[in-house]
């Protein structure tokens, strides 16, 4: 299975250009077949789930936490989105996601539509749950 059978429209799959290709490499080589269905492995979990498209992208949000910004996996929490460690570095981090997602958004390389926002929604969530933090 790969990303492209998993994000089969292709305005969807151009939304995804926020991660890396070794991102995207790494969560597309997690993927198996199980059942007769996609799952992949949590990154934080370690508990084997349906990859849906929503999973797959918080998968790639994790592997952006763990991997590019050295996130240990004790600081983070599926599901619960639960964030342990310093403001500083979780506002950088947002920041820069943030960023890079308004850059897809206002240079049109965003299409609106329904899978487009199960790739953004995760990133909603963060954000919101950092603003909740801070108030």
């Amino acid at each position: 299975m790969t990303l492209s059978e998993i994000f089969q429209d292709s305005a969807i799959r151009d939304q995804l250009t926020v991660f890396s290709d070794a991102e995207k490499d790494a969560i597309e080589q997690s993927l198996f077949e199980k059942g007769g269905k996609t799952h992949i492995k949590c990154l934080i979990r370690g508990k084997e789930v349906q990859a849906k498209k929503e999973e797959v992208v918080r998968q790639l949000w994790l592997k952006r936490l763990l991997g590019h910004y050295g996130y240990s996996r004790d600081r983070l929490s599926c599901g619960a989105y639960d964030f342990r460690c310093q403001p500083d570095q979780l506002f950088a981090g947002v920041s820069e996601t943030i960023y890079l997602m308004r850059c897809c958004y206002f240079h049109g390389e965003l299409v609106p539509s329904r899978e487009a926002s199960a790739c953004y929604e995760p990133a909603y969530h963060i954000v919101r749950r950092f603003l909740q933090a801070i108030s």
